[in-house]
């Protein structure tokens, strides 16, 4: 139902008269991913399975259909500053220890994944950036050999923070102008080659990881950009003025 729910919200958002119906088709798909997709599964264990054995249903033979419900995460300002590697915070209810308190209720709880502040490199950018990031961020870029291959391999479903999209851009961005390492010509042949079968078009490279409102504003200004003689309006008024 909650994903009816996020696809009817997107439809209600992009429909033909809204002012986001004029933004670019590339990134309306990458927006409806980033709102319907869910991300690999962190904090559980998905399972594989399509029907398993459940005592508690005879009825059935013991056989039930398997549902990976994923657990809802929520995404605080801080998530979108960071890299944490699919992390989220965990809002539940915790259990006491029945032993010790058997008449004790179950009280809310917030899991939070534990933070730290590292230093990164990236190849393409050429550049060292302090960064929060979760242990699990720092697994993965060795997972995948580098922060640069982290950014540019993992799925944008996968990275969601705003941060490692605009990362993300700017490496594309990089390679897709050839403006890495200007000085050093042997370098930057090395590297673009490196890195090249990620490349995208220019174009769309730009508005990844755009919020709606920064969309919005990239999208007015380009078509102001195309009124190179404004309104008709003034124009005829001013030619009215000259007779």
């Amino acid at each position: 139902m909650e994903k009816y729910h996020k696809a009817y919200t997107f439809f209600k958002k992009f429909n033909a008269h809204s002012p986001f119906h004029r933004l670019p088709d590339h990134y309306k798909r990458m927006w409806f991913r980033l709102i319907n997709e869910d991300p690999t599964p962190v904090h559980y264990i998905s399972d594989t399975r399509k029907w398993a054995k459940s005592p508690s249903h005879r009825l059935s033979g013991g056989w039930v259909p398997v549902q990976n419900v994923p657990i809802p995460l929520i995404y605080p300002k801080e998530f979108h500053e960071g890299l944490w590697g699919g992390e989220a915070v965990i809002k539940g209810y915790k259990r006491p220890d029945y032993k010790e308190e058997p008449y004790h209720p179950r009280v809310p709880h917030w899991w939070v994944p534990k933070l730290k502040r590292t230093v990164v490199y990236s190849e393409i950018l050429d550049k060292h950036m302090s960064v929060i990031v979760t242990e699990r961020a720092l697994d993965l870029i060795d997972q995948n050999f580098g922060f640069d291959n982290y950014i540019l391999k993992t799925d944008i479903i996968d990275l969601k923070s705003a941060l490692a999209l605009k990362l993300r851009s700017k490496m594309l961005l990089s390679l897709a102008r050839k403006e890495l390492y200007p000085d050093d010509p042997v370098k930057q042949e090395e590297i673009y080659n490196k890195y090249k079968q990620f490349i995208i078009p220019e174009e769309e490279a730009e508005w990844l990881g755009l919020t709606l409102r920064e969309a919005l504003a990239k999208q007015r200004a380009i078509d102001k950009a195309k009124m190179e003689h404004g309104p008709l309006k003034l124009k005829y008024r001013d030619r009215k003025s000259v007779v």
